[in-house]
């Protein structure tokens, strides 16, 4: 199993991979960004009036990347970065970095 240092490293260089180097933050204009060392799950309906969260709903698994200056934050999806999601669990059984 990865460390969470090597997970955290693969976030980064997925992204950085599918939206170029270098990308400076829309708001502030910093190239400086990091991922949060845990991951963010988001439950998914087709009813936009619903307010609870059944079990079985679809989830959207993902990476929580922000600038380090300004904390611009952006939820971006791990399934569509490639990652297989057990394979996201660090060395010490944890998910995240």
């Amino acid at each position: 199993m990865p460390t969470k240092e090597e997970i955290n490293q693969q976030v980064i260089a997925r992204i950085s991979a599918r939206t170029g180097p270098d990308k400076p933050c829309a708001l502030c204009g910093h190239n400086d960004w990091g991922v949060h060392d845990q991951f963010v799950t988001i439950p998914v309906t087709s009813d936009p009036d619903s307010t609870s969260i059944m079990i079985e709903s679809p989830m959207l698994p993902s990476a929580i990347y922000f600038c380090l200056n300004c904390g611009n934050t952006h939820f971006l999806n791990l399934l569509v970065l490639g990652f297989d999601l057990a394979a996201l669990k660090a060395d010490d059984g944890t998910p995240g970095k």
